[in-house]
């Protein structure tokens, strides 16, 4: 089981290197002012956090669902890896209400501090 996890996390992670090599080539224009001189600048940190925690919540919710699909596929009848393998779905489901809470986060930022026209 650990190795299949093991070949699985790498292939994944091989398949998103070129996504990196490509965001590496842009460098990202500096902020009028400096960096986190206001309530909206820390929104927009917020907000960059919270859309990359989206998304590697999401990716690991598809992880866990393969995962529990291969336990489902090996369980062979056996009631504990039954088990184990609705406890994986489980812990996808939490990841993707966890993916979701973040990504409404910045939002609600925004609103208890008062930052007018973020969306």
């Amino acid at each position: 089981m650990n190795k299949f996890l093991l070949r699985s996390v790498l292939t994944f992670s091989l398949a998103l290197a070129p996504v990196g090599a490509l965001a590496a080539l842009d460098d990202p224009p500096e902020p009028p002012g400096g960096w986190l001189t206001g309530f909206g600048s820390v929104v927009e940190l917020f907000d960059r956090a919270s859309s990359w925690l989206f998304w590697i919540l999401i990716m690991l919710s598809v992880i866990f669902v393969l995962v529990a699909a291969y336990k489902y596929l090996t369980s062979a009848g056996d009631p504990n890896k039954v088990s184990e393998a609705s406890k994986t779905i489980v812990y996808a489901a939490v990841a993707i209400a966890i993916a979701f809470i973040a990504i409404g986060f910045p939002s609600l930022i925004a609103d208890l501090i008062g930052v007018e026209g973020f969306p």
